[in-house]
């Protein structure tokens, strides 16, 4: 922000440029908590290989995959993408926390 922008601020201005600048940096932190814990998980993942025989060694830690384009998908199969995301999102936190149980209602 100029400094004349900021003399020609409202105080209500200034607080919405604070209240955004906090909102981004509360983002920023939780983005690289989550980049932390899936380090974690990886490592994890790959020292129990080494002492495990049933376990095996991460091949791909990121699961990276090519991103959907849904401009020329239907709103089914829109929603039948957004549900095996979920289902994915799911098991890795199924896995991560060491539940071996399906989740209940299904």
């Amino acid at each position: 922000m100029s400094r004349r922008n900021f003399m020609h601020s409202t105080m209500s201005d200034i607080r919405q440029r604070i209240k955004v600048y906090r909102e981004d940096k509360e983002n920023e932190a939780k983005e690289l908590e989550f980049k932390a814990w899936l380090s974690g998980l990886y490592v994890r993942s790959a020292i129990t290989s080494a002492f495990s025989k049933k376990s095996k060694y991460p091949e791909d830690p990121l699961n990276r995959e090519e991103p959907i384009n849904i401009e020329n998908m239907t709103e089914d199969e829109i929603i039948d993408a957004q549900e095996q995301a979920l289902k994915k999102l799911d098991l890795m936190a199924r896995m991560a926390l060491g539940v071996k149980d399906e989740p209940q209602g299904e």
